[in-house]
């Protein structure tokens, strides 16, 4: 699957910092981010009449029954596409909920019929706020049973309501010559406005993309079907005639169930057979043989702030049919874009240069462009194994009116040298990705936390582990970082554990010689030196991360152990301390029974984690707390009662 930035939620609190054991103030917690672009370039499941195996990321619902679902390779697109069939339903949970700033939705959608193109009796539909274990007549939180409607925990970003109470749009067609129109106006079930677009249509056999653009904070919305606004009126089915007004595109803030859309926590693809269509004007049912439905590419999922009203900016994704990488010559490579953009591209507004040494490639056409993505067709001139670069220039995008400033890239397959009769896939550096000391991914878009502690080469083919410390470098602040490396997945990832953290607001290099050699002979070196270059952030800390506690019964002993985190160039002093107390029979105030204490110094230049251990007795105590308290302001950076 190529998934550009994973799906992935930041939760940010105004404590100290909220870990296993140290408390946080759940009212502070907010979303930060929600960033996907999927265009199913590995997704490794064919299309099928029975089974399930969702994309990553995605999940089924209790709603679907027949659940066809797989990919497809659409040729004229080289692209890898998800097929949904009969009665198939995918959710895409966000782990948390969505309560402010902008969501942007996009994908590419296609309907289609079964072999004999007769089976168009299918109904595509979005969904908010989806669960993946709802049934009819009641809702599911977290797998337990919620027996009134009002119970819903909207308020736990984990838990996400009955399936259906938001259904969001729908269109479809019976037949190719009988499109239906696009269906609108915000929450079905809340006695909002229900209305349809007049002339808009999902035409099948034909891709299309739709973009929505939600604002949580004034509670509107938009939706464009190929860059061109649906504007929605409403419909007087048994007249036929349609409203003079345009509704109000509007998601209620309140209704006869208050705060439904507090919290948007996930969207579903669902496809519905003719029977269950009913005043669509669709009818039918489902046979063998009927095994029509939609097909779908670079679904697109983005949270963010803006004070203008669209103003997402446009990503870009590649696809090779495989996630294997483009062959050396005659290969292929579909580029496409999160928004409709307001032109086919055109070769002039491509630039390819190798990712390595800035080599420009020419030696390609562009193939079936149109506003939502085109095709990279390379001739049979050999290009070097590695990774490009794509760069589109002069198109922008027929929403927001945004240029591309973001780059697609791709890799080709491994490079290959015959020695002694054998294969050997020549190396290179296909990325670096960096971890926290508590396990957390990050990006260096921004600027890397000083609180990193382990950086992973990604390389495109195994490599030797020999001296591998002499020969990859990590240099800033006018220091070498020393580090340790062990090997992972095959040879494919050198993981290199920092021995120190490092400096704020510092750049730092990374080079990877060509000393690096493949790891069946030394005479394969990496193809080409490797730098790459990232900032840290001036984040600098001083607190607690974990603490945990042991009882030893034999001794009526507590003992705590607790990590203290230091980035920052600051001296940093700070008394961590252990007390029992005994409830006083004559007053409220408590009697303390033992203490403990250890005092704990970093000097100005010192990074890192340290460990300390503290016990009391607490026979016959009622309760035990713990407490970090800075020195000399007395500060208290922890305080925390003990479950005994």
């Amino acid at each position: 699957m190529k998934i550009i930035l994973k799906l992935s939620t930041l939760l940010i609190a105004a404590s100290v910092i909220a870990t296993a054991g140290v408390s946080a103030s759940a009212a502070n917690v907010s979303v930060m981010d929600v960033n996907m672009f999927d265009s199913f370039n590995s997704y490794d499941f064919p299309y099928s009449e029975s089974n399930i195996t969702f994309p990553q990321g995605f999940s089924t619902t209790a709603l679907s029954r027949f659940i066809r679902t797989g990919y497809e390779d659409d040729i004229d697109r080289n692209s890898r596409v998800l097929r949904l069939g009969t009665d198939a339903s995918m959710l895409l949970p966000f782990n948390a909920g969505i309560t402010s700033g902008k969501l942007h939705i996009s994908f590419d959608i296609k309907q289609i019929g079964n072999e004999a193109e007769t089976s168009y009796n299918k109904l595509f539909r979005l969904l908010l706020n989806s669960n993946t274990t709802a049934n009819y007549s009641m809702g599911y939180i977290n797998g337990s049973v919620s027996n009134t409607t009002y119970s819903y925990a909207w308020d736990d970003v984990m838990a996400i309501p009955e399936s259906g109470v938001s259904q969001f749009f729908y269109s479809g067609a019976e037949s190719l010559a009988n499109p239906i129109r696009m269906y609108e106006g915000g929450c079905k079930w809340a006695a909002e406005a229900v209305g349809y677009a007049k002339d808009t249509y999902i035409t099948p056999e034909q891709w299309h993309k739709i973009d929505i653009y939600l604002d949580r904070d004034t509670y509107y919305y938009t939706v464009f079907l190929d860059g061109e606004e649906v504007v929605v009126y409403s419909y007087d089915e048994t007249t036929g005639e349609y409203g003079t007004d345009p509704l109000n595109p509007y998601i209620a803030r309140e209704s006869w169930y208050e705060g439904w859309l507090r919290l948007i926590k996930g969207i579903e693809f669902r496809v519905s057979n003719g029977e269950n269509l009913r005043g669509t004007g669709i009818t039918g049912s489902v046979d063998a043989n009927d095994n029509g439905g939609y097909l779908f590419d670079n679904i697109y999922v983005k949270h963010y702030t803006s004070t203008d009203e669209f103003d997402d900016e446009i990503a870009v994704t590649t696809d090779d049919m495989g996630g294997e990488g483009i062959a050396l010559a005659n290969g292929k490579v579909n580029v496409a874009f999160s928004e409709y953009i307001d032109r086919p591209v055109t070769k002039d507004d491509v630039v390819i240069t190798n990712s390595v040494d800035g080599t420009v490639v020419e030696n390609y056409t562009i193939e079936n462009s149109d506003n939502m993505q085109f095709v990279i067709a390379f001739d049979e001139t050999p290009i070097s194994a590695g990774q490009y670069n794509v760069t589109i220039n002069n198109v922008v995008g027929s929403v927001t009116g945004n240029p591309i400033n973001e780059a697609g890239r791709f890799s080709t397959k491994a490079g290959v040298v015959i020695i002694d009769g054998e294969e050997i896939m020549i190396p290179w550096v296909d990325s670096l990705s960096y971890e926290t000391y508590d396990g957390k991914s990050e990006t260096a878009d921004l600027g890397l936390t000083t609180n990193v502690n382990k950086i992973k080469v990604n390389f495109s083919a195994p490599v030797s582990s020999d001296a591998i410390e002499e020969k990859i470098k990590i240099s800033g602040g006018g220091e070498d970082i020393p580090y340790t490396c062990t090997m992972q997945n095959d040879n494919t990832v050198a993981e290199l554990t920092l021995s120190k953290f490092l400096k704020q607001g510092t750049d730092y290099e990374l080079t990877v010689s060509t000393e690096v050699t493949a790891l069946k002979s030394d005479k394969v070196p990496l193809q080409s030196e490797f730098k790459g270059n990232f900032t840290t952030k001036p984040d600098g800390t001083f607190s607690v991360v974990d603490y945990s506690m042991r009882k030893i019964n034999t001794t009526r002993t507590v003992r705590v152990t607790l990590n203290m985190l230091k980035t920052d160039d600051m001296k940093q002093q700070c008394t961590a301390m252990l007390v029992s107390y005994k409830n006083s029979e004559d007053s409220s105030a408590k009697q303390i029974m033992s203490i403990d204490y250890v005092p704990i110094e970093f000097l100005e230049d010192e990074r890192s984690m340290d460990e300390y251990t503290i016990s009391v007795n607490y026979n016959g105590a009622d309760e035990v707390k713990l407490f970090v308290l800075a020195y000399p302001t007395q500060h208290v950076m922890l305080s925390e009662t003990l479950d005994l």
